[in-house]
């Protein structure tokens, strides 16, 4: 990343800017977290949906799951039915 070079190469005399430049570094990375978590949330509930569709077909829709650990038990179950 652009910001994590040039916070490794302002010299110490600069304290108020690599201070600044750590908290950029911090909150974007904060950022890229929620979105990374966000996707795989969204992934998730396409596969659910997936999964769901082919179980009871594309009129219903019955299954709506939040719960992330329920989720991923659902997704893995079905993976080793086939």
């Amino acid at each position: 990343m652009l910001l994590s070079d040039l916070l490794k190469h302002t010299p110490d005399i600069f304290e108020e800017e690599q201070k600044k430049l750590q908290q950029a570094s911090a909150k974007i990375k904060e950022i890229a977290d929620f979105l990374n978590d966000s996707k795989r949330k969204s992934e998730n509930s396409a596969k659910v949906l997936d999964i769901q569709n082919r179980l009871i077909g594309n009129d219903v829709r019955v299954l709506f799951v939040t719960n992330d650990f329920f989720l991923k038990k659902l997704i893995d179950s079905f993976k080793k039915k086939g």
